[in-house]
């Protein structure tokens, strides 16, 4: 049996096409007022921030 290998942390935790994916699935979604529209925007901006912070950690 092989030790598990140790992660590079450097590394990201994920990928370009799953932030791609995760940002189009929240802007996708209806929004009826103004409230929920930030709700979206909101939730979408955390996304490419996350990714950002992975990147430049």
């Amino acid at each position: 049996m092989t030790p598990p290998l140790p992660r590079d942390p450097r590394a990201p935790h994920t990928t370009p096409a799953e932030v791609t994916e995760k940002f189009e699935g929240i802007l996708s979604e209806e929004t009826a007022t103004l409230s929920e529209e930030v709700d979206v925007l909101t939730r979408a901006h955390a996304v490419l921030g996350e990714a950002l912070q992975e990147r430049n950690g």
